[in-house]
């Protein structure tokens, strides 16, 4: 199968706390999915920034597509982060995003 996200031992941390993330790793295949559960507070939401290219791991490797996630100039997201968009409606995916990330993390 081909792996369309890879995560390998990636660490977050915010100044000198605990890790947001610890040594996070998984593979993610084309026609899987991926939920991520936990209490408030545990990491969802940063690893799904990170993964988004929003926030800089510590340490590990992120890549999408075979290619290494990085920073994203302006909060801009690559589509290929998003390409069950066009399962949801193409252009229209967007709407009601915030409201998914909400839940999630």
């Amino acid at each position: 199968m081909t792996s369309v996200l890879c995560c390998r031992a990636i660490t977050k941390r915010f100044g000198m706390s605990a890790p947001a993330v610890d040594e996070v790793t998984f593979e993610l295949n084309e026609g899987e999915l991926l939920g991520l559960l936990g209490p408030s507070g545990c990491g969802k939401t940063t690893l799904l920034r990170l993964v988004a290219g929003f926030e800089r791991a510590d340490a590990g490797e992120i890549l999408l597509d075979g290619r290494p996630v990085s920073l994203r100039d302006g909060g801009a997201v690559s589509p290929c982060a998003f390409r069950w968009a066009a399962a949801a409606g193409g252009a229209g995916a967007g709407v009601g995003t915030q409201a998914a990330v909400d839940f999630i993390g």
